[in-house]
């Protein structure tokens, strides 16, 4: 019998059963932080790709220019909906882990109700809108995605929505409001709002900018706590309207 062999066998299976481990979490990592939210956003947008047909063929000029003009701003707003969604799913693919993560139900509640409140106005039956109320929404909605399009191409890989640290990003629009992302997005709820024009639509309106406002004061909280160089970019810039607020 060789004595010295004898210790080696606990320590190999203490080896083992920590790749194991290491391995479970990295696997519940990627399915729960990756391919889930990815796969939901894909979802999204393959339905939303489903739905692009039905808006062809576009008024021709015999309908008025008002009609041809809220008809062409209605696809350039479902293809620029569809082109951030399919942004999104990259980047919840390939985006890094946070440097820092919020505590608490309450910042995931309302990163939640914000990211997806609005998609319940949809849902509800609502009065034919007038051809101006649809003119108007649809300028709101295409300037909101061109929005948070930007926002979105300006933070790449440090995207999230839940409240996260990844890097400090204050290029492009993130130079003139620390949360353009959000505006868009403000911007969009109001369009969608402004066409369904309900008393429910509106709650949800609401309740929306709400869970907008604390999400905003939920990532600043992070932010400033991570990057030592947040407070002063804070001071320069407005929160979503400049010189306003």
């Amino acid at each position: 019998m060789n004595p010295v062999s004898t210790p080696s066998t606990p320590i190999a299976t203490s080896s083992h059963s920590t790749s194991v481990g290491l391995l479970d979490e990295g696997i519940r990592l990627l399915l729960f932080t990756r391919m889930l939210p990815a796969t939901l956003f894909l979802t999204v947008a393959l339905a939303r790709i489903s739905k692009l047909p039905s808006l062809f063929p576009l008024p021709s000029s015999d309908e008025g220019a008002l009609v041809q003009a809220t008809a062409l701003a209605q696809l350039i707003y479902q293809l620029s909906v569809i082109f951030f969604l399919l942004l999104i799913t990259t980047l919840f693919i390939v985006r890094p882990q946070p440097i820092r993560k919020s505590t608490g139900l309450r910042p995931r509640l309302m990163a939640l109700l914000g990211s997806f409140l609005l998609t319940f106005i949809a849902a509800f039956p609502n009065a034919e809108p007038t051809l101006l109320q649809t003119a108007g929404a649809t300028i709101l909605m295409v300037s909101g995605s061109a929005i948070t399009i930007a926002a979105l191409l300006a933070l790449g890989r440090a995207f999230s929505i839940v409240p996260e640290a990844r890097r400090l990003v204050t290029r492009g629009p993130y130079g003139i409001v620390r949360h353009p992302m959000y505006l868009g997005e403000i911007l969009v709820g109001f369009g969608l709002t402004l066409q369904a024009f309900s008393g429910f639509a509106m709650l949800l309106f609401a309740l929306f900018l709400l869970a907008q406002l604390a999400r905003m004061r939920y990532e600043e909280q992070i932010l400033e706590r991570t990057f030592p160089g947040y407070a002063a970019y804070k001071r320069r810039t407005a929160r979503l309207i400049p010189r306003i607020y």
